[in-house]
């Protein structure tokens, strides 16, 4: 038997449903069906691909699974002096939502900022929407990891905190449904993937230092 890993947040989803599917199924079959049928692709959309620990090399991974929708310039002159490139990626409602540390670092403060909702794949809303954001220091330089809600999401988790060292491929939090997740590195990094591409969270190379 396939035993698939469930994030322990989707089963505070999952059950109520399920329990209402149980309830209604003498009422209404069909509404118990729908039901049910929900709470399976709720244990689906939280499943948790086993976390995979990477050497500390050059190597930068995606700390997200879904699609890049944007990679541009960003100014972040406290963190970033000299300027830095942001690799957006969107997570539709079908990707894995857990994200992962992209390099080894250690975490130098963590930021909860209120918001809107609006479409995660929007321009300007990594400063409008809800989000978390967490800044890093590695041997290499700074890098920045933005947990941002989008459309449908409502909840973002995050689970690790300031001073906190941190594996690469090390899960670093979620975010309830459709969302997205923006890494920020310094100029110097070498980009090496392209708007339009499919990642997977702690696998797909994104870039490398130099």
């Amino acid at each position: 038997m396939i035993k698939i890993p469930i994030a322990r947040i989707g089963y505070y989803f999952a059950i109520p449903v399920f329990g209402v599917s149980c309830l209604t199924i003498a009422l209404n079959g069909w509404i118990a069906g729908l039901l049910f049928l929900l709470t399976i692709y709720i244990l689906f959309f939280f499943r948790e691909p086993s976390e995979k620990i990477f050497e500390d090399d050059l190597r930068i991974i995606s700390p997200a699974s879904g699609r890049i929708v944007r990679i541009d310039d960003v100014d972040i002159p406290e963190i970033f002096p000299s300027g830095g490139h942001r690799i957006a990626i969107f997570m539709s409602i079908f990707n894995v939502h857990i994200n992962y540390a992209p390099i080894e670092g250690v975490v130098e403060k963590v930021e909860h900022f209120p918001g809107a909702f609006k479409d995660a794949r929007s321009q300007g809303i990594c400063l409008s929407n809800e989000r978390t954001v967490v800044y890093c220091n590695s041997s290499r330089g700074p890098f920045g990891v933005f947990q941002i809600a989008g459309l449908v999401a409502r909840r973002i988790i995050t689970d690790v905190k300031k001073s906190e060292k941190i594996k690469k491929g090390q899960r670093i939090g979620l975010i309830c449904f459709g969302s997205r997740v923006d890494l920020v590195v310094p100029k110097e990094t070498r980009i090496l993937c392209n708007v339009g591409d499919k990642v997977k969270g702690g696998k797909t190379l994104l870039g490398e230092w130099l």
